[in-house]
């Protein structure tokens, strides 16, 4: 069974395409390894707001890769993978993963396995697991930090990392 990989994405806001778009994508494996870190060029003017939460302005993504380039390499990337977002919901919106066998949502896995009636940040998931995130709301990052999560959340809690069967 081949490992699952971690997607994360940033963007303009919270508006859904075609208002909103993709600013950051990254990538990891089920070992951490970068399989993307990119920054994007949506054409779309990124608001203060959304630069004060994830710093990344329109300088930032002058000359990046556009979003059709980049939803191309996901695609590939993705390409009969099991494909794990914190927000899958939200950030699947932005790309296109229909060559995935399956996209799972991290967040609604921690919610069902801490009990909670709402979906949890991803900042709170990690203080429960004891990781600290360097950099919060940097693509790469937290994918990774998914990842962690995801990892716990299916790990028998002696460390051992459990088959996901469902």
């Amino acid at each position: 069974m081949q490992e699952p990989i971690f997607l994360d994405a940033e963007t303009t806001g919270l508006a859904g395409p075609p208002i909103g778009g993709l600013v950051q994508v990254g990538i990891v494996d089920s070992y951490s390894r970068v399989l993307l870190d990119c920054l994007v060029d949506c054409g779309l003017p990124i608001p203060e707001d959304a630069t004060a939460v994830h710093g990344i302005g329109e300088i930032d993504v002058c000359g990046a890769l556009d979003h059709f380039t980049v939803r191309r390499l996901v695609h590939q990337l993705c390409q009969y993978r099991d494909v794990v977002i914190y927000n899958a919901a939200f950030d699947s919106q932005y790309l296109d993963l229909s060559s995935a066998n399956s996209v799972m949502c991290a967040m609604e896995a921690a919610q069902e396995f801490w009990q909670l009636d709402r979906w949890p940040r991803l900042a709170w998931c990690a203080d429960q697991i004891g990781i600290e995130q360097p950099t919060p709301h940097s693509a790469v990052t937290d994918a990774d930090v998914c990842r962690q999560v995801w990892q716990h959340i299916h790990a028998d809690h002696d460390g051992a990392i459990l088959a996901d069967n469902g």
